[in-house]
């Protein structure tokens, strides 16, 4: 633990390790602010599989899943492409798309609970 920590599980300001946690950190496992590693979670971040605000190195941010199987409805995602979304809306039967932030989502309305 400390400013700068590196090794195999560290803790630092900024940390370089396996496992680690810090403001700005690599490693294979880790959480920090600005994170680079496999898997991981960061308010910026880039890996393998990662979650957080802000996906660096991808076009859209990331990629937004939204409502799960409730109430027999199918899983809506949101794609950096507006025709995509066009076309996922006819194979949901609506239509029209809709902004979500960068991205696009099917259906002119957003799905409500």
């Amino acid at each position: 633990m400390g400013v700068v920590s590196i090794g195999v599980v560290r803790m630092g300001v900024l940390s370089i390790g396996a496992v680690a946690m810090g403001v700005i950190n690599a490693s294979v496992v880790g959480m920090g602010i600005l994170i680079a590693g496999v898997n991981v979670m960061g308010v910026w971040w880039v890996g393998i599989k990662g979650m957080g605000p802000f996906r660096l190195g991808s076009q859209s941010g990331q990629i937004h899943q939204h409502h799960g199987q409730q109430g027999g409805k199918q899983n809506v995602y949101a794609y950096p492409s507006k025709q995509v979304a066009l076309q996922k809306a006819k194979e949901l039967g609506c239509e029209g798309v809709h902004a979500m932030g960068s991205l696009w989502m099917p259906c002119r309305e957003h799905p409500q609970h």
